[in-house]
């Protein structure tokens, strides 16, 4: 650790994660700073060393940035839940669109010399769903979410990136848990639906008797479930349960079913946007498309409506069902799921054919590590590859390993599905580098002058 002494730093850029990089003046050793901007000068004291990354923390603001703002959360910077609420949201969208680019290029080494349009959302109220965090620290109860950059929980009131009924939620939550002897809650998935809030306690003993009915009757609320968790979120059992356990979400003209232990794009606004920029790729029909990573079948239903046969592909099996409710509720017969791991999917004789279309929207890990999935696609060649991400590094990796199996990045979209926070939802297009450069060549010729 440094010593005392002030140390005065210019921040260049933000970088993936939101922190600001800037370098040591006689050194250029690169020190990483949270809540600060671009182009501003900061006083800090002290630097500390924590996974081979130097950090520090501004102590005093030098020459702010223009676009900087006071938080309007109350939280912020103690709550861990969001880090770029001291930048106007314009600037938010600048940031995010440049740091894609950033890890594009540093990751992946792919240099993407098109625009990058990010789809902005309104800046709050969009979240409807979310795991708070549950603690009881010198008995009394606190819910809220992690602190920055710790395992300590942040009470919270109300949070303004929530829904209306989930904020509604929090202090008949709070009541009515309070007074429990419930040990360690480390989490409560909490879901707004059309039909009403769904909540899914996690408890390491025995809920009192009558606890999940007094849950059950906060206002607006539809369902609750209480699980017993014996080491992990794979390992537990349902205890208690009053209600429904799953609810019906529209998007347009899809109804799906969802519920709070399966995974839903958070953002209300956003869904309908997604739907659309996929749309603004796909051919107008098609034979067979492939849904890898489907969750909930989201993309799979709206693939439904251009193609024969869908397969989508999730290993949750919880997140399977829905899928298949929700889709023969609305009687579409074309659409096939598989409750296994994508990578065990490959096997399945459905998967042979030729796809018009493959799209995958992988949890932040990405594709399959072990290439097997990459592989995959570079002998089927799809004339057609959607890659949705919700994390660039992961992105930038996949689309450096696609490119070496054959495949031209054609398009890249992005989608704020998180304001005030440094995530940025990403939306790659991808084509068979020789069917990729016909079609470059066909617009080129095709353009009056060229």
């Amino acid at each position: 650790m440094a010593g005392a002494a002030a140390l005065r730093l210019r921040v260049e850029k933000v970088v993936a994660g939101g922190y600001g990089l800037a370098r040591q003046p006689l050194t250029g050793e690169t020190v990483l700073v949270p809540f600060v901007l671009p182009d501003e000068t900061i006083e800090v004291r002290k630097t500390y060393q924590e996974k081979g990354v130097k950090w520090a923390r501004a102590e005093h603001l030098l020459e702010p940035n223009p676009h900087r703002r006071e938080a309007p959360c109350p939280y912020y910077g103690d709550c861990g839940g969001c880090d770029l609420q001291h930048a106007d949201y314009a600037y938010q969208i600048e940031i995010k669109g440049g740091a894609l680019l950033e890890t594009l290029r540093r990751v992946g080494r792919v240099d993407w010399h098109g625009p990058v349009t990010v789809v902005r959302s309104p800046e709050f109220g969009y979240r409807i769903r979310a795991t708070l965090k549950a603690a009881w620290p010198g008995g009394r109860l606190d819910i809220g979410f992690y602190r920055n950059r710790s395992r300590v929980v942040c009470a919270v009131e109300r949070c303004l990136l929530l829904v209306e009924p989930l904020n509604a939620c929090l202090p008949h939550l709070k009541c009515t848990l309070e007074t429990r002897a419930l040990g360690r809650m480390g989490e409560i998935d909490a879901l707004s639906t059309d039909e009403g809030v769904l909540l899914w306690l996690r408890t390491d003993r025995e809920p009192p008797t009558g606890l999940v009915r007094d849950l059950a009757r906060i206002p607006g609320c539809a369902g609750v479930g209480i699980v017993r968790d014996a080491g992990g979120r794979s390992a537990h059992r349902i205890v208690q349960r009053a209600g429904k356990d799953r609810a019906v979400l529209r998007v347009g003209r899809h109804a799906y079913l969802a519920s709070p232990t399966c995974f839903f794009q958070a953002n209300r606004f956003m869904h309908q946007a997604l739907l659309d920029a996929l749309d603004a790729v796909l051919p107008t029909s098609g034979r067979l498309a492939l849904d890898l990573y489907c969750g909930a079948g989201f993309f799979t239903q709206h693939l439904g409506d251009r193609f024969e046969t869908v397969v989508g592909v999730e290993e949750n099996a919880d997140a399977i069902r829905l899928a298949r409710d929700a889709a023969e509720a609305a009687g579409m017969g074309g659409l096939r799921f598989l409750a296994v791991d994508v990578c065990a999917s490959l096997r399945d004789p459905g998967m042979t054919g030729s796809p018009d279309v493959v799209v995958v929207d992988p949890p932040r890990a990405g594709l399959a590590s072990d290439g097997s999935l990459i592989e995959y696609l570079g002998s089927m060649r799809p004339p057609l590859l959607v890659y949705f991400s919700c994390e660039p590094s992961t992105l930038a990796r996949d689309l450096g390993r696609l490119r070496a199996s054959g495949f031209q990045l054609v398009d890249l979209r992005a989608f704020d599905m998180f304001p005030q926070t440094h995530h940025l939802e990403a939306m790659a297009v991808l084509r068979p580098e020789d069917t990729a450069r016909h079609e470059s060549t066909t617009d080129s010729t095709s353009r009056p002058g060229a």
